[in-house]
């Protein structure tokens, strides 16, 4: 469910990131401050950042519970997943 919601919101907010960047004009550092200095801009891209990586994790979640079949290394590999998703949402907000 959580995968299917994502995939759904995910839809608006990459069209909306693919629309922002193409009407930027030279990607210069001043113009990307003052992109993300409006809060409708920051927050759309916090948005589809957590939703974009949660959706990813939960798709590799579902690949390491199809393919991987000991115990315990199926265990290991998830908390690993999820914590590489997770530092990846964090830099890339950051």
């Amino acid at each position: 469910m959580h995968q299917r919601l994502t995939a759904i919101a995910n839809i608006p907010l990459v069209c909306w990131m693919i629309f922002s960047v193409t009407q930027m004009r030279d990607f210069s550092y001043e113009e990307i401050v003052h992109f993300f200095q409006m809060p409708l801009n920051a927050i759309l891209m916090i948005l589809s950042l957590v939703s974009i990586f949660y959706h990813a994790a939960l798709g590799s979640q579902v690949v390491i519970e199809d393919y991987v079949h000991h115990e315990g290394f199926k265990t290991v590999k998830l908390i690993g997943m999820k914590l590489f998703f997770f530092a990846l949402a964090v830099a890339s907000i950051f």
